[in-house]
């Protein structure tokens, strides 16, 4: 060896290969070559060490309906009264609107969609009424264009596309 003061050895009792530039484990603090640097291949001690095993319990709530003894890992809280429901009884009617409260709301839709129905009104009879008028007064000009046509006086070997004609 050229260099024998150069480089590291691997940690590993059976590899032992020279390395100029070895790994280190973040854990044990050995040098490693690349063959062994991963913690599976060098089954490193310092990091089973710091592996601590809690077991987290998950939150169990209770559904807030008396009739129910159910009990659910998520939460579903209702919006309104902030009690917490089971899938089943999610919809407690806590939401819902009295008869009272709906004929209120539906009177107050009715004001709004009443003016748009007259509004609506006024201007349907105000197109049906331009319309009128612009069919009136193109099929006046055709039918005044076809008398002139009629009336027309003058060279009859002149092509129908090139005649001009003028009002007296």
């Amino acid at each position: 060896m050229e260099f024998p003061n150069l480089g590291e050895r691997c940690s590993i009792k059976d590899c032992k290969q020279l390395n100029f530039l070895p790994f280190e484990c973040n854990h044990c603090h050995n040098l490693f070559c690349k063959e062994h640097f991963h913690l599976g291949s060098h089954k490193c001690l310092g990091f089973k060490d710091k592996i601590t095993y809690t077991k987290i319990k998950a939150p169990n709530y209770k559904c807030s309906d008396e009739s129910c003894k159910e009990t659910s890992p998520i939460e579903m809280q209702c919006i309104k009264c902030k009690k917490h429901f089971c899938l089943q009884h999610r919809y407690h009617g806590c939401l819902e609107y009295t008869n009272e409260e709906k004929t209120t709301k539906l009177k107050k839709w009715q004001i709004p969609k009443k003016q748009f129905a007259e509004a609506k009104a006024i201007v349907d009879q105000e197109i049906s009424d331009t319309l009128k008028k612009s069919k009136n007064t193109t099929m006046a000009n055709k039918v005044r264009l076809m008398r002139i046509k009629g009336s027309a006086v003058g060279p009859k070997n002149v092509p129908m596309n090139e005649r001009c004609y003028f009002l007296k």
